[in-house]
């Protein structure tokens, strides 16, 4: 099984990802998901239209020169694309020009699975894939014995020809990159593990197994050997 270390929330914070690529060199990480939220300061911190820029720039460099390293999207990226949507440290002077760059970098994507293990910003709801149609009850049956859940939302999601009209316009975008805690720990579908890049690491929910990754403290990170999490925090290069 892979070896997968998250980083959530950068917030135009470069150093928060390349902590978490040291750590993932360090402890032989197979991937690194960037789990979204790239853009937009912290609430109470001070940003430039610059800095945005700079974080895209990076954003550019780095997936090219990591291929093991997995760039999804977040709630604060979606809210560039969906004129519906305006988050805390939001640039509406911005918006044209993330909207066209996430449009033309493919290896942006809503979600992806590794290991039968489906990572998101937001995490995927049963009535959100049923309200668009991405799966059918038999194929859940059939497929998810076999690990294969996950898989299978990926392909529906990120597999179109073009997935950013799929999420714009649409007021109740919820899942991946816009559903509630609360929501998600009542509403996710069965026997589909789900790691979230929200909040802090908590027990499985009650209704399929979702770990939800600590997002406040920069320092931390969680990396997941075989669907489990422990917890790594960066102290400095020669640590």
């Amino acid at each position: 099984m892979a070896k997968v270390l998250v980083v959530p929330d950068a917030r135009l914070d470069i150093e928060r990802i390349e902590h978490g690529i040291e750590l993932a060199k360090m402890y032989h990480a197979d991937s690194i998901v960037l789990m979204g939220n790239y853009f937009d300061p912290i609430d109470g911190e001070k940003a430039e239209q610059k800095d945005w820029e700079r974080m895209w720039d990076y954003l550019k460099k780095v997936t090219k020169e990591n291929m093991n390293l997995i760039p999804l999207i977040g709630e604060h990226e979606l809210s560039y694309l969906n004129c519906n949507m305006r988050l805390n440290g939001h640039n509406g002077k911005f918006r044209g020009y993330i909207r066209n760059e996430l449009s033309r970098h493919y290896r942006f994507m809503p979600c992806v699975a590794i290991d039968g293990v489906l990572y998101s910003n937001c995490g995927v709801t049963t009535e959100w894939l049923r309200a668009h149609k991405i799966m059918l009850e038999n194929e859940i049956r059939f497929r998810l014995g076999k690990n294969g859940g996950a898989a299978l939302i990926e392909q529906a999601i990120c597999k179109q020809t073009s997935w950013i009209p799929f999420f714009d316009g649409h007021k109740n975008t919820a899942s991946c990159m816009r559903a509630t805690v609360k929501v998600l720990m009542y509403s996710a579908p069965q026997n589909i593990t789900q790691v979230v890049g929200s909040a802090v690491v908590s027990t499985p929910s009650p209704m399929g197994r979702i770990w939800f990754v600590n997002s406040v403290n920069k320092n931390e990170y969680t990396m997941f050997n075989n669907g489990e999490p422990q917890v790594y925090v960066y102290h400095g290069k020669n640590d």
